[in-house]
């Protein structure tokens, strides 16, 4: 016998376990696996394993430790050894440590050289050996991987090539759980495609340093709204002072083989004016979402324009004109999905360069950019060419099935492209399983966390974990992914609320060569995140390591909704999210949660019903949070905007109650009004009041802010000067024709435009309107084309106003 193991054993040791996954009833572990020696040679044995758990809605080979557990494993021996006297053995790796079974059934530790090996027993070998490796009980948090084998004529030891493998789950402790080998990523995607695609089932229901662009204008100029400083966001435009940058529909001037274009504008402050100086096609496939500005890239890089976007191409779920519309829990529409970012060098900036394409298999959830380093979020859905994804309609089950069964890891997993030939993405050992995978259906998802230093774009860094994911925020020094829906938790109350999975990818690295997302770990919070897209990041905040989180509890709107915020922090030795405090109870019955900003040490959330109560959190001690104050108003706020360390804004609607409605148990509703701005006083967190507020016309009023906080462009105050900021409004201020009207009625649309209010402190604090830039009014047009991608930037005293895919610039008032 070899001192050391064969080089394919040594193989397997070091890449770590193999993982199959699939339904209790058709449990894809390995059965009449070929085996091999430890001397590198093939043996005429076959081995075939056996697992079994009392619970027969449990998804193999993945456990919690609740489950009992059973492994059997049965050798067929090669003639030459039946009849003869040999010693048997047990291998088993338990996450990264090695241990073997002895003649007494106890686990040694074993350090994998084969000299070191003990047998378990030493019998003559029958033509078929049946070794029960455990027996129905439940095992601790790990992933295991199991060798079975006897001693060979030659002294040589005959093992399965392909270990059995099963991971087995905290049931306390919920984590993303790390592959540690290419066939056990591979096992678990096939058979989740089986199940998607193959099995007549449900569908899976899965209901650093601070950096900001450098303005080369000497006049202050408002950049892109962001939750958090230093962490830039996608918008449609962008601005460093002289120019303005915007993606769009191509003109005529341009080569209409591309969809979308990037148009750059020269911006001046006084006269305020602006004129097209270019516009150059965006290459590839994907529709662009998106655009960054960067110009603090490094000496010797000149600024850079990066577009973000994303598309599928699956038309599963088409409806007509509208093309296809995203389901989340449709894996069908996520597959053939595309990523793309494209690179354009300012090295003049009135033309553009376009530099190079980089293409990722996957549709984007989100990005940000944090530093020099681009952040993308993207989901995959593996797809093999011969695939019937129609099959539950079709039949074609079987055929599904051998495709997929005999599927390998590259036909699974995504690629980049980033030169002329496409390579794999993911490295098996930066993926993770999420918990929820025990539980529900099996999930193909894979949800990938690409790090782009963009000043080496080359020398990108991935994770990747199997499952859901569709929130993202992100601080300075973290990325946080949440999946709502990931199960269903009930409420004491007796009604049932989603529960979330929130993973932390801490950010590593040197902001200028580019931060990698290393995983840290994981936690489970109840309650709802809300129907507005753009807002769930912002009832989600990070301060000192300590990440918060604000969720709907109970049906939404009901007597029994209610409102909380959950912190979680790293614990020490970690792996592992705990939750460090939480605060439950918020709301009146029947409010839900509006709007939610963390700033600091202080939460501020606003939920509505009737009237907007506005609650003031002291966060300071994260295992005992304080609601401090709370604030009465009617109507409410949608979004919330710090303004020095004693005020914050809020811009809603008014309301007016509906007198003597009843609706869910007698708690009755309020009428939607006009836009609201209000300015309100925190600077005593237990009596929170409002200094002043504005309504902005009547039922029908509508402003961008209200459903994408990028409609926001703002000025910080100073010393002297007051803080001034923009929303783009749709006005509808014209009465209707009866007299004394209800509160349901809507108002005639006036006029859009541009409103610009400043916000002064001091003695005497308010906020008042400034400027109405009209853009489109009812004396010229029959009706309103809408705000809903409307963007502006204030420069100095000047405002430049994106509408309808125009630029307007106007002067404003000077600040004073």
């Amino acid at each position: 016998m070899e001192n050391r193991l064969s080089s394919t054993l040594r193989r397997l040791l070091f890449f770590g376990l193999v993982f199959a996954y699939s339904p209790f009833i058709t449990a894809a572990v390995p059965s009449n696996q070929p085996s091999v020696t430890t001397s590198g040679e093939p043996a005429d044995a076959t081995m075939s394993w056996s697992l079994s758990t009392a619970d027969t809605d449990q998804y193999t080979p993945l456990y919690d430790t609740e489950d009992a557990i059973s492994v059997e494993l049965s050798i067929s021996v090669d003639a030459a050894s039946v009849g003869a006297e040999r010693n048997l053995y047990l291998v088993v790796r338990a996450q990264d440590n090695w241990h073997m079974r002895d003649s007494e059934g106890r686990w040694l530790n074993w350090n994998g050289q084969v000299d070191a090996l003990v047998p378990f027993t030493r019998k003559t070998l029958s033509e078929t050996e049946t070794v029960e490796v455990h027996s129905g009980g439940p095992l601790p948090p790990a992933e295991f991987a199991v060798y079975g084998g006897y001693e060979a004529e030659d002294g040589s030891v005959i093992y399965n090539q392909d270990p059995l493998t099963f991971i087995v789950f905290d049931t306390d402790n919920p984590t993303l759980h790390r592959f540690r080998h290419n066939v056990m990523l591979e096992g678990y995607l096939s058979e989740a495609m089986i199940a998607a695609y193959a099995t007549d089932r449900p569908l899976p229901d899965t209901s650093v340093d601070d950096f900001s662009p450098a303005p080369i204008s000497n006049s202050p100029i408002s950049l892109t709204n962001t939750q958090e400083q230093g962490v830039d966001e996608a918008d449609l435009i962008k601005s460093d002072g002289v120019h303005f940058y915007r993606f769009g529909y191509c003109g005529s001037s341009t080569n209409t083989y591309f969809r979308s274009c990037l148009f750059t504008y020269a911006i001046e402050e006084q006269p305020a004016s602006n004129r097209l100086l270019n516009e150059v096609g965006i290459p590839g496939e994907s529709t662009v979402e998106g655009i960054y500005l960067l110009n603090q890239l490094g000496e010797g890089l000149s600024d850079m324009v990066v577009t973000v976007g994303g598309d599928t191409i699956n038309d599963y779920v088409a409806f007509g004109f509208l093309g296809p519309v995203p389901i989340w829990e449709e894996p069908r529409y996520w597959s053939n999905g595309t990523s793309e970012v494209n690179l354009f060098r300012l090295d003049s900036a009135d033309a553009p360069s376009h530099e190079r394409t980089l293409s990722f298999d996957g549709a984007m959830i989100s990005s940000r950019v944090i530093g020099n380093t681009l952040y993308l979020v993207t989901r995959y859905t593996p797809y093999i060419d011969g695939l019937d994804q129609y099959a539950d309609y079709t039949g074609q089950f079987q055929h599904n099935r051998t495709l997929l069964e005999n599927a390998t890891l590259s036909q699974l997993t995504p690629t980049s492209t980033l030169g002329d030939e496409p390579e794999p993405l993911i490295d098996t050992e930066s993926c993770y399983l999420a918990p929820s995978a025990t539980v529900g259906m099996l999930d193909p998802t894979i949800i990938n966390i690409i790090a782009v230093p963009l000043a080496d774009p080359d020398s990108y860094q991935t994770s990747c974990f199997i499952g859901t994911s569709e929130v993202l925020y992100a601080s300075q020094e973290a990325i946080y992914l949440v999946a709502q829906g990931a199960g269903q938790t009930l409420l004491d109350n007796g009604e049932y609320t989603s529960t979330n999975e929130v993973h932390k990818l801490a950010l590593v690295g040197d902001s200028q060569s580019g931060m990698a997302a290393e995983y840290r770990g994981s936690a489970q919070v109840v309650g709802h995140l809300g129907y507005e897209p753009e807002y769930k990041s912002y009832r989600m905040g990070e301060y000192q390591g300590v990440f918060r989180i604000a969720t709907s509890l109970g049906y939404l709107g009901s007597v029994n909704s209610s409102t909380s915020v959950t912190l979680l922090r790293e614990v020490a030795d970690g792996g592992r999210l705990e939750v460090a405090g939480r605060l439950d109870g918020l709301g009146r019955p029947g409010e839900v949660l509006y709007a939610s900003r963390f700033i600091g040490n202080r939460g501020y959330l606003i939920t509505f019903k009737k009237v907007d109560p506005l609650y003031v959190l002291d966060l300071s001690d994260p295992e005992n949070p304080v609601s401090l104050g709370e604030l009465e108003v009617s109507g409410y706020s949608e979004y919330l905007h710090p303004v020095g360390e004693n005020y914050l804004l809020g811009i809603g609607k008014e309301a007016v109650d509906a007198v003597d409605s009843g609706d869910r148990g007698g708690l009755g509703f309020a009428w939607y009004q006009g836009v609201k701005v209000s300015l309100f006083d925190v600077s005593d967190p237990t009596m929170p009041t409002e200094v002043n507020s504005l309504i902005l016309g009547g039922r029908g009023t509508h402003a961008t802010i209200l459903n994408q906080p990028h409609g926001f462009a703002s000025l910080p105050q100073t010393d002297t000067l007051p803080m001034r900021f923009s929303i783009p409004v749709d006005l509808y201020d014209e009465p209707p024709t009866s007299s004394n009207p209800p509160p349901y009625v809507s108002w005639g649309w006036t006029h859009t435009g541009l409103y610009t209010f400043d916000i002064q402190l001091g003695d005497t604090p308010g906020v008042e309107l400034v400027d109405r830039f009209v853009v489109r009014d009812s004396g010229l047009s029959g009706y309103s084309h809408g705000v809903w991608n409307d963007r502006s930037v204030i420069l100095g005293d000047s405002v430049h106003y994106l509408h309808g895919g125009s630029l307007y610039s106007s002067n404003l008032p000077a600040r004073e």
